[in-house]
């Protein structure tokens, strides 16, 4: 007996959120983000709901910085989706291999959590860092 693995689908709003950030459209992304939306980075930096996020991706936009997110495989996890993928940009530090943890608030993306074993800066600390939350 054949056996085949489906990987599952990655839900709309992730998928929207990732091309709206990779193609620059702030009014997109913003209608994505669950108002209790938490970023957090590799390093356990926080941004802590819309406002903060926003401002975070508002910021990457202005920098001028080259920036996108390359998904290679997704999975399922009770609530939560993992991504695994990189990043690719035109500032060194950013091109890296990346897992995500990301979740819902039904249409809204919830939770975006990366991890990777890149040992420079985050976008939350060069590009937020007076905005990052005490960690609960």
């Amino acid at each position: 007996m054949l056996y085949a693995l489906v990987m599952p689908r990655m839900p709309a709003p992730l998928a929207n959120l990732i091309d709206a950030i990779n193609r620059g459209d702030l009014h997109t992304a913003v209608g994505l983000m669950a108002e209790d939306i938490v970023f957090v980075d590799n390093r356990g930096h926080r941004l802590v709901g819309r406002e903060d996020c926003i401002f975070l991706v508002r910021q990457l936009f202005d920098s001028g910085i080259s920036y996108r997110t390359v998904i290679e495989d997704v999975a399922r996890t009770d609530a939560d989706w993992l991504l695994r993928g990189r990043t690719e940009s035109d500032f060194s530090e950013l091109n890296q291999r990346v897992l995500w943890r990301a979740r819902l608030d039904g249409e809204k993306v919830s939770l975006w959590e990366a991890h990777t074993s890149g040992t420079g800066g985050t976008l939350i600390e060069s590009l937020a860092r007076d905005r990052i939350a005490c960690a609960a």
